[in-house]
């Protein structure tokens, strides 16, 4: 059975739990090597999974010797990283933010067309598309939509612990971190649709952004890093003509309200949502990549929203107002 030999740039936590921890597990995998100048790091790869990773003393000597990269590296370097590997014909995951800036995104649609023209697969990380609460959302929506109207606004919510002291982690704006999560969700849900969006906060602990779409869906994204507890806590929240549905995506505290009712203009429902998991939505994402590589299943997500979705964490850093 050939496996595919898989190189990562990074290894902090989130490369370690969300990608090889799980990658460990997919038998059409084999982990050769990592790019990362904290030595401790594959110290800690040995000591915590068993695992000796051999370390490349450059980036270029990793992608001579792989066939697919997991870019896991601070912010800054995601555009160029994934840019050099597709020019040396490695398959890409990109943790997001893929660019940092309007210069990176000008360039971002010619790595694109590279990758297509020679059969490369490009992915990035947007794992809500796999996490049980959200798909419940999806799966349950039609039948919303036929027993309490048009879908009126959206509101996804999160808060998290604080960021361990660092304040210019992603730059120092958490919209650039964020936004790009709640604006695929959105449109996985309702669709693309044309949309005006307003700024109201960008903090490195702190984003809020509304908006309104072509088809009139309002929608609000936001949410805080401050939290001293280890958390990472998320709402979905949908207004119809006629009731509200609200998820709770880490806790039993979800339900549904119905306004159309004479006798109680306000009636409770309780719903019982699957809760986040985070093995299930990682594993998804991860094993779609190689799955797409094989040619096994079709990419989760396409290149036109990579692009819609760089295009509003890099311009919304420096404008108040953006159309997409």
């Amino acid at each position: 059975m050939k496996k595919i030999k898989i190189g990562f740039v990074g290894l902090g936590d989130h490369a370690l739990q969300s990608h090889l921890e799980l990658l460990l597990e997919n038998h059409h995998v084999e982990i050769v090597g990592a790019f990362d100048p904290d030595i401790a790091s594959f110290e800690r790869v040995k000591k915590e999974y068993d695992v000796q990773l051999t370390r490349f003393e450059t980036y270029p000597e990793l992608l001579e010797v792989v066939e697919a990269v997991f870019i896991c590296s601070p912010d800054k370097f995601h555009f160029e990283q994934m840019r050099e590997a597709v020019k040396a014909g490695v398959h890409v995951f990109c943790e997001k933010p893929m660019c940092c800036d309007v210069m990176e995104f000008g360039l971002l649609h010619a790595v694109f067309r590279h990758a297509e023209e020679n059969n490369l697969v490009v992915s990035t990380c947007h794992p809500r598309r796999f996490d049980p609460p959200y798909l419940f959302v999806k799966e349950n929506l039609e039948n919303w939509k036929k027993n309490y109207g048009d879908v009126i606004s959206l509101t996804l919510d999160f808060t998290y612990h604080k960021p361990d002291g660092v304040k210019d982690l992603h730059g120092g704006s958490m919209l650039q971190d964020h936004i790009n999560h709640e604006l695929d969700y959105m449109n996985f849900i309702f669709g693309v649709e044309k949309l005006t969006a307003y700024k109201l906060i960008d903090e490195f602990d702190r984003y809020q952004v509304s908006g309104i779409r072509e088809d009139k869906i309002a929608f609000t994204f936001g949410g805080t890093r401050r939290l001293d507890c280890r958390l990472y806590s998320e709402s979905i929240e949908i207004r119809f003509e006629k009731g509200t549905v609200h998820i709770e995506t880490k806790s039993a505290d979800s339900y549904f309200y119905y306004h159309d009712n004479n006798e109680n203009p306000t009636r409770f429902i309780n719903i019982y949502p699957p809760q986040t998991d985070y093995d299930v939505r990682f594993k998804g994402l991860n094993d779609n990549f190689i799955n797409a590589i094989l040619g096994k299943e079709e990419s989760y997500i396409s290149y036109d929203e990579m692009l819609l979705n760089s295009k509003a964490s890099v311009i919304f850093r420096e404008r108040h107002i953006i159309s997409l």
